[in-house]
């Protein structure tokens, strides 16, 4: 006789040899308890093994999310090799290696601009055209015409017409000394 678990009672059946005609019984049976939904041992196994594959694949797409960012070396060699492309794109060098490393871009803040300031030289252009379009740095209270090195790239100011931004204080740059030679 070979003893077999049964989960539906709890007992152990005593099952026979192949081939006998007696089914055998356990305790519950026998006292006039059915077992219920023998088909549930099938059904567990199988919904135990789509559980189990569904946790794995989400395993292995989350590590794809939490793959380390890029250090700055790698962004900027990625900006070198497709420089056209991404500027074309209408993004900056600052803008596209913040975004490839994942780090937030704050977008700057220009200074309160005033009467007969623009924020654009076009605009500038467009509202003095008989008079030289300069940019103002508000901090220092110096204008600098077209074509120098501080042209529009101060940190705080904006395009005005020349006469205008003499009026409200500016001054022109000094002249650079040169060393002797």
């Amino acid at each position: 006789m070979i003893l077999l678990p049964v989960r539906s009672c709890g007992f152990q059946v005593a099952a026979a040899k192949r081939g006998s005609a007696s089914r055998p019984r356990c305790g519950c049976e026998a006292a006039g308890v059915e077992r219920k939904f023998p088909e549930r041992r099938v059904m567990k196994p199988t919904f135990t093994a789509a559980v189990c594959t569904a946790l794995v694949g989400l395993l292995a797409l989350s590590q794809s999310a939490i793959a380390e960012p890029k250090t700055a070396r790698q962004c900027n060699s990625d900006w070198a090799a497709n420089k056209a492309s991404i500027q074309a794109s209408g993004k900056t060098k600052r803008a596209f290696v913040a975004e490839c490393r994942g780090i937030p871009v704050v977008a700057r803040q220009s200074a309160a601009i005033e009467k007969n300031q623009y924020t654009t030289e076009a605009e500038a252009k467009g509202n003095c055209p008989s008079d030289t379009v300069v940019w103002a740095n508000s901090a220092s209270k110096i204008y600098y015409a077209n074509g120098s090195r501080n042209y529009g790239k101060t940190r705080s100011g904006a395009y005005m017409c020349e006469q205008e931004s003499v009026a409200s204080g500016f001054r022109a740059p000094k002249p650079a000394r040169r060393a002797a030679t």
